[in-house]
């Protein structure tokens, strides 16, 4: 799965840590067997994900709400999805577990899930 133009292509979303490993296995199960996972802890991908949501006027607001979930333990995931399909699967096993700022990050667009 591509990782250097992260996060485009991909599905983020906020969850809570503790539906962490049944999303985890959701979308195993669902053929994604790769998820990227953001805590508090810096990383290089984290790094590019915030200015990729820093980068934008409203999307900035967005940014101070991923920030809020680290600090309150939370999780930002980021899903790689190949076609519409895949992004609407993810984004159907991210809500059933209360996930919250779901977003596809594509090419030239970012749109709100």
């Amino acid at each position: 799965m591509p990782q250097k133009n992260y996060p485009r292509g991909y599905v983020v979303g906020v969850i809570r840590r503790e539906h962490l490993q049944a999303v985890q296995q959701e979308l195993q199960n669902a053929g994604f067997s790769e998820v990227i996972v953001h805590t508090s802890a810096d990383d290089d991908l984290k790094s590019q994900l915030t200015a990729n949501l820093n980068s934008f006027g409203d999307e900035s607001v967005i940014l101070q709400e991923h920030q809020k979930a680290w600090e309150e333990g939370g999780v930002t995931v980021g899903i790689y999805a190949a076609d519409s399909e895949h992004k609407q699967k993810i984004r159907e096993i991210l809500k059933a577990h209360d996930g919250l700022q779901l977003m596809y990050f594509g090419a030239l667009v970012v749109e709100e899930l």
